[in-house]
């Protein structure tokens, strides 16, 4: 049988017979164990290491290593690794990376988390969406709810003990608008930078919806909830659309499913208050884009004093590693600031959340005849 405090989290069932979503099935185990460790995917983001997880990718089945990884973990303990001092560079790696040796070094963050830290997010409630090229939501909570019902945000530790993030992230949407960019917009000698200018301009005078284009933009599937069978999809277009039609169906995809994952957030955290989301990243140099995701979720996006967010949260913490800050959070409100507010625009509410109702659905619905596509 399951542990108990596993049970508490949702678990019920013999382990050889627990059917769920890979990464739930990590999270609650992770959770489960005092928070002893967090994986996102391919890499650990977290403060604490010393075990593994495994399953069968196939059908998502828990495995029983599981409860070997449990009984390892509470035979052997964990111990802490973010912020801390871990030694100084050796001679020999000086000379193959031409850093100087002897240089401290201190165990970091994930970037979702080195962000966070970066952009001043660190406080209950406190909210920020990075858009990037994997772009990722993340909102600052004080204890683990699952959401069990839809599986649009995992839960990841944060930069200090007892700190929480509700987090969602959208593979590749930000390497689908460049790839949008490369393949589709961009003319002659014009500069990726240029380009995304130019479509910008032209986005903003088209109205919410597309004039009946919609797209789903998850090249790679979807990560919250988990469908790696979902693809691309543009549908409605006719002779009247053009590029910027397809560019800005596009945005407002990952603009739905943003507004989703935090309509999720809310849901499972009403005691946190999110009414502002502040926007680093690529991204966030697109007024247009951050004016529509704004409107879609009817919150307040606010654009940040500087570019270097997630290297600057890591520097923060490196810094905090060899004791040059007291109070890191001070640091981290006293170096960055809110450059531009971009308020919802109340009267377009009701038709973004029709939009976005059709886009969720049109998504699940549409898996199946991708998969089919694919084989």
């Amino acid at each position: 049988m399951l542990p108990d405090h596993l049970r508490q989290y949702g678990l019920h069932a013999e382990i050889n017979t627990v059917y769920i979503d890979i990464h739930y099935a990590l999270e609650i185990f992770l959770a489960g164990c005092q928070r002893a460790a967090v994986f996102e995917y391919a890499g650990i983001v977290d403060q604490h290491i010393d075990t593994a997880v495994f399953f069968d990718n196939g059908s998502g089945r828990v495995s029983p290593l599981f409860l070997l990884c449990h009984i390892s973990l509470c035979k052997y303990g964990c111990y802490p690794i973010l912020r801390q001092f871990q030694g100084h560079l050796s001679k020999k790696a000086a000379e193959t990376t031409g850093l100087r040796s002897g240089i401290a070094l201190i165990s970091g963050a994930g970037d979702k988390i080195a962000g966070c830290v970066g952009a001043n997010v660190l406080k209950k409630g406190d909210m920020i969406f990075e858009a990037a090229s994997y772009a990722g939501l993340s909102c600052l909570v004080d204890d683990f709810r699952p959401d069990y019902e839809q599986r649009y945000f995992d839960i990841l530790d944060g930069a200090f003990p007892d700190d929480l993030y509700a987090h969602y992230y959208i593979p590749g949407s930000g390497i689908t608008l460049n790839w949008f960019m490369d393949h589709f917009a961009r003319k002659g000698e014009e500069s990726l930078g240029e380009a995304f200018a130019r479509m910008d301009a032209k986005v903003g005078q088209i109205p919410p919806g597309s004039e009946g284009l919609m797209a789903i933009g998850m090249m790679g599937g979807t990560a919250m909830p988990f469908d790696g069978a979902l693809k691309g999809v543009w549908m409605g277009f006719n002779w009247v659309h053009r590029e910027e039609h397809f560019y800005r169906a596009l945005q407002e995809s990952f603009s739905y499913a943003v507004s989703t994952a935090i309509d999720r957030i809310n849901a499972k955290y009403p005691d946190c208050g999110q009414d502002t989301v502040k926007i680093i990243g690529g991204g966030a140099r697109s007024r247009v884009w951050t004016q529509m995701l704004a409107d879609v979720s009817q919150k307040t996006f606010e654009r940040l004093d500087r570019e270097d967010i997630a290297l600057w949260g890591a520097c923060l913490l490196a810094a905090d590693g060899i004791g040059l800050f007291g109070d890191v959070r001070k640091a981290a409100e006293e170096h960055v600031h809110v450059k531009e507010v971009y308020r919802p625009n109340r009267e377009l509410a009701g038709r973004y959340a029709e939009l976005k109702e059709q886009y969720n659905r049109y998504a699940k619905e549409l898996s199946p005849y991708c998969k089919a596509l694919k084989s």
